[in-house]
């Protein structure tokens, strides 16, 4: 015989009971290991879609615990979608061999720049998403404060803040 399906109202249950109760703190939770909060409001959009799909409410012991135990499956999607996005080639130099592909460089001077390219995807991997996305909009795409600010959701003080940092992060990180 099968399960008799819960009421629509069963089902919401828990997510309007994790909304009205936890929603600041699961909300902070997401915020200190995120560097955007528009990314964090995006995962908090994501976590309460997931709670509303749950068929048997019933059989959630701990709810607290259960939406947080989304709240980190979710975060941890994220990064995951995060790293894969990465940059992973020089687009100048992509473009500089479409152009002249007989090129008169060297073996050497290719190897020491790929290798550079190299350390540099290496250095950038270390930064968090947010960070990465801002320094490689303004310094490779060569997008204004202003326009990084509007693309990213965030404020041009936090723009300037952030590529600050990001430089930081890569200045110490360079192998010399």
């Amino acid at each position: 015989m099968p399960e008799p399906k819960p009421k629509a109202t069963e089902q919401s249950g828990l997510a309007r009971s994790a909304f009205e109760t936890q929603y600041r703190d699961l909300h902070r939770f997401l915020l200190r290991r995120l560097s955007s909060p528009s990314d964090a409001a995006d995962l908090m959009q994501d976590v309460f879609l997931r709670l509303l799909r749950i068929r048997r409410v019933d059989l959630v012991r701990q709810p607290r615990a259960y939406v947080y135990g989304i709240a980190a499956h979710v975060l941890h999607e994220f990064r995951v979608r995060a790293q894969n996005q990465r940059v992973k080639f020089d687009s100048r130099l992509l473009e500089q061999l479409e152009q002249d592909p007989s090129n008169e460089s060297s073996t050497e001077d290719l190897a020491d720049r790929l290798a550079r390219l190299k350390e540099l995807e290496t250095a950038l991997a270390r930064l968090s998403p947010t960070h990465q996305a801002v320094l490689l909009l303004q310094k490779r795409d060569g997008m204004s404060r202003e326009e990084v600010a509007r693309a990213l959701g965030l404020s041009v003080h936090t723009v300037k803040k952030y590529v600050f940092q990001a430089m930081a992060q890569l200045r110490a990180s360079w192998p010399d």
